[in-house]
């Protein structure tokens, strides 16, 4: 009862007395100070963050350039290791560039002669690639003299002097250019299971040829299931069966290969085909007429055919005259191949697809020879082949040639049985002589 009754304040939890009255000391403020108090506070806060701020951006800047700087250590970091790696490259296509023009070198040289000779031939108007036959001074085709055993000039026979000469004549000129010496050779391409009755024609042929000529003569038979030769491996004339061609493509394809020239040991130069024979079928000009539109319906393969003969047609009507060799062409159609006894009348040669029969063996095979070998009227032309020959019967040289003579073309008017006839007379070769003018336009 008697707890703080001498007024001094002992109550629990006071505060004890310092003995100085602070608050009473101090004025208290004016609203001036409290503002100007506030202000100062206010610019210290300012002055202080500024400062930091100013920190942070020299902070930033400094970071910014050490990132500048790293990245232009790691560019050119990498611009080192992309020049490294780019010498390696280059000196390995520069190791691989030297190994391959090493490895060909021959080839090369032998191809600028190739170039050259090219070039020199073709001012002389000629080419260095030398068939048979040759052309007159009015650039009729005209057959070189060959030793053949069935008489007169031959084609095969007179081709290796053919190119002696043009190579003595290319070395005389400036002497540096040698030439593959050439042997007689027929460059056969077919594919002997694909197309048996060529096959059976080409055996026949290939003996025939042999026993022509005197001179050997080499027959080389490459299956067209492979790419073909390079160069045609130097042979005077090929003989490409059309059934086993694919067409256009094949057909451009197999003759860029073996018409290219190419160079052996020393850098002589190859000699690649000049006579291009065309082994076709009947009716590749009549796809639109029976029976021929049916045998096309199934694959196209008398159209396929057609587009072979047209390749190798142009082929030899572009050539440059006086800059490449010329070439020559043969277009050979037969039907239905049969044995020889079982052939329908006397063996017939026409120009152009005309014909139908079926031919026999043997009077296919002949009649191939002789467009390779003996008849210039076969070059650049085409011929149907239908008939026979009879058992043991052989044609004379002037039948051959008066076979061959309608495909100069076009045969007007054929006279027969007036020389030493009884109705030979006068007036009567007069009139059929009258009768010519009616089948030449004016």
């Amino acid at each position: 009862d008697d707890f703080g009754k001498d007024g001094s304040d002992k109550s629990f939890g006071s505060q004890p007395s310092l003995g100085i009255d602070i608050g009473a000391q101090l004025n208290p403020l004016t609203e001036d100070d409290a503002a100007e108090l506030r202000a100062e506070g206010a610019k210290a806060i300012e002055d202080a963050f500024s400062s930091r701020m100013d920190d942070i951006e020299g902070l930033k800047a400094t970071v910014q350039k050490d990132f500048e700087r790293s990245r232009e250590a790691l560019s050119a970091a990498s611009d080192l290791r992309a020049m490294e790696e780019t010498e390696k490259l280059m000196g390995k296509i520069d190791k691989l560039s030297n190994d391959f023009l090493a490895s060909n070198e021959a080839l090369r040289m032998g191809t600028k002669a190739a170039a050259d000779a090219d070039t020199r031939m073709g001012r002389k108007g000629k080419g260095l690639e030398v068939g048979s036959w040759g052309v007159d001074s009015f650039g009729r085709v005209v057959v070189t003299s060959g030793s053949s055993a069935a008489g007169g000039s031959g084609l095969l026979g007179g081709v290796g002097a053919g190119l002696e000469k043009a190579a003595r004549e290319s070395a005389n000129e400036d002497g540096t250019v040698p030439v593959t010496a050439t042997e007689n050779t027929v460059l056969i391409l077919s594919d002997d299971g694909q197309d048996k009755d060529a096959k059976r024609i080409l055996d026949r042929f290939a003996a025939l040829l042999g026993n022509a000529f005197d001179d050997s003569i080499t027959v080389e038979r490459i299956s067209t299931s492979k790419p073909a030769p390079l160069g045609g491996l130097d042979a005077q004339t090929a003989i490409i069966v059309a059934s086993c061609i694919n067409g256009k493509s094949g057909a451009d394809t197999l003759l860029d290969r073996i018409l290219r020239r190419t160079s052996g040991a020393g850098g002589k130069i190859g000699s690649p085909p000049t006579h291009l024979v065309c082994l076709s079928s009947l009716g590749t000009e009549r796809t639109d007429k029976f029976p021929y539109s049916m045998a096309n319906m199934l694959g196209g393969k008398l159209t396929k055919q057609r587009e072979v003969e047209e390749a190798i047609i142009n082929t030899v009507k572009r050539r440059l005259p006086g800059t490449q060799a010329p070439l020559d062409y043969t277009i050979a159609k037969y039907g239905d191949v049969t044995d020889d006894a079982k052939a329908k009348g006397a063996l017939e040669i026409m120009p152009g697809d005309s014909l139908d029969d079926a031919v026999s063996v043997e009077a296919a095979a002949r009649a191939l020879v002789q467009a390779v070998a003996f008849q210039p009227s076969a070059r650049n032309a085409t011929m149907s082949l239908a008939g026979g020959l009879a058992s043991g019967e052989e044609l004379s040289n002037s039948a051959w040639d008066d076979s061959f003579l309608r495909l100069n073309g076009p045969e007007l008017l054929r006279v027969t049985g007036l020389a030493g006839s009884a109705a030979s007379t006068k007036a009567d070769l007069d009139k059929r002589h009258d009768r010519l003018p009616g089948f030449i336009p004016e």
